[in-house]
């Protein structure tokens, strides 16, 4: 009598199986796309269709994150920005973690550092536990059916010899023409294909298989200790002693340049050998680093100084208060430094995503005030990953390439040059901008960016994106792109487009 355990690891591994599949037909040879949504909407669904299955109650916060992920697999089928699918993705891992973290007993909103890094590892191996946990009960049945041992030895050992034999025997072929020729003479079809084929299904069925697993099966083991009690701690007198000193460094740089904080043109001008692109460049990044490093610190000094007095922590956090305070001031002047950068040179991915990051630092900085600082520190680990969530849903959301053809072409009306060979190469989701700044000002002299930015492109359908198709059809149908293609023989428009 196979017992419900078997019986649901032999649905899941059935599953993977099915998910190797799906897979291999999506992402094998094809670029990313619509491929990622179909399958996390069907990865999700089946989660939910098991959990129906089994009756078992799915928590507000698993919705949540299985809510969040949707929008974000969404967006993978809208988007043709690479930089955003990658966002995407680091999306999707924080669900993941968030997920593995619901897993303890305690509340996700008690999840600490060191607890988040270990569920962000959890998430890295899952592929791994879920095979060694779901294959030894999904294949229990065969002892049912073969009573040899050594025969069921010789079988299962034959199923971990196949991937092995794969591997080796593509290895092998690949590296001599004879043993190639003499394997076709063998076998009828590419061993090479085969293997990447086999490959990718396997990929796709670990992570289906962990996906499941995960959600249906997996239990996090308890913490019998608390591994952050492992740390030295500081005491109070030290911590405010060290904080003390951060914020008089804090004051004496914020003393010194905030003649110029708001004021950068008379800086630039003023001081020989310095240009716009150093003065924001070099201290752009660096008060962004100054936040990133301020950040944790105060949160593990937080931490540290737990068991002191009330008076003493209260003294703690008004000093953190102000080092917090002091950290906003810097980051206006490093956003001030990149407002003067864009607005001399141009906007760029680059410059668009390192102030969306500083943005979010900004946003974590006061979540830490609102968490930390009012004396819920157990808040503030998952209230910075929804915050993260937040930051990349609405990058979907806004468009980024969109706004950064707009914002240069707006420039150019202003008589500034462009560099429409690095505008031409940016996704297809700013593409219907270009079309209708194309349209709306038919003197405009930007054919090369029409021209080289669209055109059909021979996609299979598992890449299909919306941002394709509709620069696909805006190539087919709008006025403007008819005009500048019929504009690409005069030589002269053409090459007054490419040389701005």
């Amino acid at each position: 009598m196979i017992q419900i355990k078997e019986k649901l690891s032999m649905a899941i591994f059935g599953a993977g199986l099915l998910g190797g599949l799906i897979g291999r037909i999506l992402f094998m040879g094809h670029d990313a796309g619509v491929n990622f949504t179909l399958y996390i909407f069907m990865a999700m669904g089946a989660v939910l269709w098991f959990r129906h299955v089994l009756k078992r109650k799915t928590p507000v916060m698993s919705q949540v994150l299985i809510g969040i992920a949707l929008f974000l697999a969404f967006f993978m089928a809208v988007r043709d920005s690479q930089v955003v699918f990658n966002f995407n993705l680091l999306g999707l891992a924080i669900i993941a973690t968030l997920g593995i973290a619901l897993k303890f007993k305690n509340s996700v909103y008690q999840v600490h550092f060191v607890r988040l890094i270990r569920c962000g590892f959890r998430v890295l191996i899952m592929p791994v536990i879920a095979i060694a946990e779901v294959l030894p009960e999904a294949f229990s049945p065969l002892d049912n059916v073969v009573k040899d041992a050594r025969v069921k030895s010789v079988l299962k050992g034959l199923f971990w010899a196949l991937p092995l034999l794969f591997i080796f025997g593509s290895l092998l072929v690949s590296s001599d023409v004879r043993f190639a020729d003499f394997t076709a003479g063998l076998i009828d079809f590419d061993l090479s294909t085969l293997f990447r084929s086999m490959l990718v299904s396997a990929f796709w069925m670990a992570i289906t298989l962990a996906i499941l697993f995960a959600a249906l099966v997996y239990k996090a083991p308890e913490q019998k200790v608390d591994v952050t009690e492992r740390i030295p701690v500081v005491d109070g007198i030290q911590l405010i002693t060290i904080l003390a000193c951060i914020n008089l460094l804090f004051c004496c740089y914020i003393a010194i340049q905030f003649t110029y904080f708001f004021g950068g043109d008379a800086l630039v001008h003023n001081t020989s050998g310095l240009t716009y692109s150093a003065y924001a460049r070099n201290g752009f990044w660096d008060l962004v680093l100054v936040a990133m490093m301020a950040l944790p610190l105060l949160y593990l000094a937080d931490w540290m100084q737990r068991n002191e007095p009330e008076k003493t922590q209260s003294l703690f956090r008004k000093l953190a208060l102000f080092t917090v305070v002091a950290i906003f001031i810097m980051e206006g002047s490093a956003a001030h430094r990149m407002y003067i950068y864009v607005r001399e040179y141009q906007l760029t991915e680059l410059r668009f995503y390192s102030t969306w990051y500083m943005c979010f630092i900004v946003s974590a900085l006061i979540t830490f005030v609102a968490t930390v600082l009012k004396g819920k520190r157990e808040l503030f680990i998952v209230s910075t990953a929804f915050c993260a969530l937040g930051f990349i849903a609405l990058l979907n959301l806004v468009n980024p390439d969109a706004i950064i053809v707009s914002r240069n072409l707006a420039q150019m009306e202003q008589g500034r040059s462009i560099d429409q060979h690095y505008l031409a190469r940016l996704s297809r989701d700013a593409y219907p901008n270009i079309v209708q700044y194309a349209q709306e000002n038919p003197k405009a002299k930007i054919c090369f960016m029409v021209l080289e930015g669209g055109g059909d492109l021979d996609l299979a359908w598992q890449s299909w994106t919306w941002s394709n198709y509709r620069a696909v059809e805006l190539w087919h149908e709008s006025p403007a792109v008819k005009r500048c293609i019929a504009n690409k023989g005069n030589v002269k428009e053409y090459r007054d487009d490419v040389g701005r």
